[in-house]
C-alpha cells in the first residue's frame, strides 16, 4: 500500500484555486505551488483529481484578498470526510 499520493494538478470546482506538484501523506496535502484568484471567499474548498477529489482548508492569509495569492511550499491539512 503506498504511503503517498502524486498529482501534478489540482483545481477546484470554480477553477479559482489551483495546487501544483501535489503529495498527499497522511492528513496533510503538500502542494509546490499554489495560486488562489482573488476574492476567493472560501476557506474549505474540494480540489479534483480525475473523477476523485479530496477536501482541504486553506490558510486564512489567503481568503478574500484583492490580488491574486501565490504561495510556494505550502502544506494544507485534509478535512475529514
Amino acid at each position: 500500500m503506498p504511503t503517498s499520493v502524486e498529482h501534478e494538478l489540482l483545481v477546484d470546482p470554480f477553477r479559482s484555486v489551483y495546487a501544483v506538484n501535489c503529495r498527499v501523506e497522511g492528513s496533510t496535502l503538500y502542494c509546490g505551488a499554489l495560486y488562489v484568484e482573488p476574492q476567493h471567499p472560501f476557506r474549505l474548498i474540494r480540489l479534483a483529481y480525475g473523477d476523485a477529489s479530496i477536501e482541504v482548508e486553506l490558510p486564512a492569509e489567503l481568503i478574500n484578498q484583492s490580488v491574486p495569492s501565490r504561495a510556494w511550499q505550502v502544506a494544507l491539512p485534509l478535512r475529514d470526510e
